[in-house]
């Protein structure tokens, strides 16, 4: 079960007191080792930022340069004059039919009049060198700027800097070689989705975890023995991550060798994934958590890539999207 890091951040922080998430989440992190792992991290980053905070919150308040206190009391001494000014103006010009009084819309002059005495009073009781007060830190936007900071940095963490490389060489863990010919599903160009013949198509045997910190594609097929790359099939590429080639599960069969269903599939996953226009890079017919499903890495139309998980009934008229999870990956 995927951990929900917003959901979590709110319980540490009290926000679900009452509430029956607040059980529903203590029950997760009892029962679950993914829910208590992100705990233990969100907390402790949390402590971090806490501190940092307590210790930025400490410091003097900066004064105000005198020149620009000079600068706002000749202009709040001035401000009456003006305001006067203006409605005797306005006043002839309507040659004395309208009233002097608050317009619709506006605040009238007495109103203006009280707001500039009462910056002048502010002004008089903190001068240039003696700042006021600062006031007290509310306790509730402290943890809540914390529950923020430290969530980003949990999910820096989790994410890794470099783990999306989609075009990564192939490593002695994930060693990916041709698909036998007979086995490869059919690639249609002329198909009327043509999105289903794009992407890499792999079969792993892999059970991913909804996890991002596990959610690296496999490699592609490296070069060949004489250096240059290999040239690339119209069917997909089998990773010999400890299953045996063309190991596809049964139930992922229709989504496999059906260009047309394939395709619907992706349709409604880059229908769903936002913002648009999405990029489907790869598909793994594999499992996760131990029920086959293929797994889909996508980049969104603003550079974020993610990883999608869908079981077999994807773009079927009874299943849908038949979603199983989705992640960002970074």
């Amino acid at each position: 079960m995927s951990v929900d890091r917003e959901l979590l951040a709110d319980y540490l922080g009290g926000a679900l007191a009452g509430t029956p998430d607040e059980a529903r989440v203590a029950g997760l992190i009892a029962a679950e080792p993914a829910w208590a792992t992100a705990a233990a991290e969100l907390a402790e980053a949390l402590t971090q930022v806490t501190a940092g905070l307590d210790g930025v919150a400490e410091l003097p308040a900066p004064s105000m340069p005198p020149e620009i206190v000079d600068r706002l009391d000749r202009a709040l001494a001035d401000a009456p004059a003006l305001v006067a000014a203006g409605g005797e103006a306005t006043g002839g010009e309507a040659g004395g039919a309208s009233p002097v009084g608050p317009h619709p819309g506006r605040p009238g002059r007495r109103d203006e009049a009280r707001r500039d005495e009462a910056r002048r009073d502010e002004a008089r009781r903190h001068p240039p060198g003696h700042p006021g007060q600062r006031p007290r830190r509310r306790p509730g936007r402290r943890v809540g700027a914390g529950f923020a900071a430290a969530a980003g940095v949990v999910a820096f963490a989790a994410v890794g800097v470099g783990a999306w490389q989609l075009g990564q060489s192939p490593t002695a863990t994930d060693d990916s070689v041709s698909a036998p010919a007979a086995e490869q599903p059919t690639v249609d160009d002329t198909a009327p989705h043509p999105l289903a013949a794009r992407p890499e198509l792999l079969v792993s045997g892999r059970d991913y975890q909804p996890d991002p910190r596990q959610l690296t594609p496999p490699a592609a097929p490296g070069p060949d023995a004489e250096g240059g790359p290999l040239e690339q099939s119209e069917g997909p590429n089998i990773a010999s991550d400890g299953a045996p080639a063309g190991a596809v599960p049964p139930a992922l069969d229709r989504l496999w060798s059906d260009p047309q269903a394939r395709a619907s599939c992706l349709e409604q996953v880059t229908a769903a994934v936002s913002p648009a226009p999405a990029t489907v890079e790869v598909l793994d017919f594999a499992q996760v958590e131990g029920d086959p499903a293929v797994v889909i890495w996508v980049t969104a139309g603003d550079g974020t890539h993610w990883a999608w998980a869908v079981g077999p009934g994807c773009g079927s008229s009874t299943a849908g999207l038949d979603e199983v999870f989705q992640l960002r990956i970074s």
